[in-house]
């Protein structure tokens, strides 16, 4: 007659049970938020807190006078709005 019992883990996110060293898939929960920085972004396990691993932003399409250049990924404005200017080199006047 064999006896089972469940797996017995320290918490949600430890891979490896402490009675059969019996070791289970990537079990982090990150959720749907970011974090970002300048160059790259990440997740943060709800559970745990690690990190997942960071990543380089994917930039979106460039700014323009509407809109700004964000991160594809994350959101992460890459690039500000471009400013709005005018060209008076070529004008045309009645006088």
């Amino acid at each position: 007659e064999k006896d089972y019992a469940a797996h017995k883990f320290d918490d949600a996110c430890d891979p490896k049970c402490n009675v059969c060293s019996y070791e289970r898939e990537d079990v982090h929960s990150y959720g749907d938020e970011w974090q970002s920085s300048k160059f790259e972004h990440w997740q943060i396990c709800t559970a745990c807190g690690e990190e997942s691993a960071r990543e380089k932003h994917i930039p979106g399409p460039e700014a323009t006078p509407e809109t700004a250049q964000m991160s594809m990924t994350c959101a992460y404005e890459i690039a500000p709005r471009q400013e709005h200017t005018h060209d008076f080199s070529s004008s045309t006047s009645d006088m």
